[in-house]
């Protein structure tokens, strides 16, 4: 008979779920707080062209852009390592 030992837990993945809930928690009071701030004025010329577009992009939302950058890159990633692990399973290659 095999004694199962009691579950611990594992402190690594511990730490990150409770590192993205505080996150996802920032993320979402500074959603409801830019939510009560006045709507922006009617679009001029300057917002919608690419000129004004990147300006924007790379000065105002310069954090978010990277942010959002880094997150597709560790998806791209996660999801290469979960079909190459799932993939090896199912036969020969």
């Amino acid at each position: 008979q095999r004694e199962e030992a009691p579950y611990h837990g594992q402190p690594l993945q511990r730490w990150a779920a409770v590192l993205g809930a505080a996150v996802f928690c920032g993320m979402l009071a500074m959603l409801l707080l830019r939510s009560h701030l006045p709507s922006p004025g009617p679009l001029t010329e300057d917002l919608v062209s690419f000129k004004g577009l990147a300006a924007d992009l790379f000065s105002i939302y310069l954090l978010p852009f990277e942010i959002v950058g880094l997150l597709l890159l560790v998806a791209v990633i996660a999801a290469a390592a979960v079909a190459k692990r799932t993939g090896t399973t199912g036969g020969e290659r």
